[in-house]
């Protein structure tokens, strides 16, 4: 350990007063934008669907959704 790092150590620092961000306080936090995002993506989904008439595509859609989110569940643990 170099003096330096020992000096750094010691000092406070703006990040000791920090509210905790820990994985379990976020997940509390996020409940709401989630109910957001789905409601978005059916309301996408929705309009996918008046808008091309087509229920292949928005099955589709549909599918290309679910993967991302599952996607992103597993990368967020």
């Amino acid at each position: 350990m170099s003096l330096h790092a020992k000096e750094a150590s010691t000092h406070n620092t703006d990040m000791d007063n920090e509210p905790d961000r820990s994985l379990s306080s976020r997940d509390t936090s996020s409940t709401p934008s989630l109910a957001i995002l789905c409601d978005t993506v059916l309301a996408g989904l929705g309009g996918l669907y008046v808008t091309t008439q087509s229920v292949i595509i928005t099955a589709i859609a549909a599918g290309a959704v679910t993967l991302l989110a599952l996607c992103v569940a597993v990368t967020r643990r």
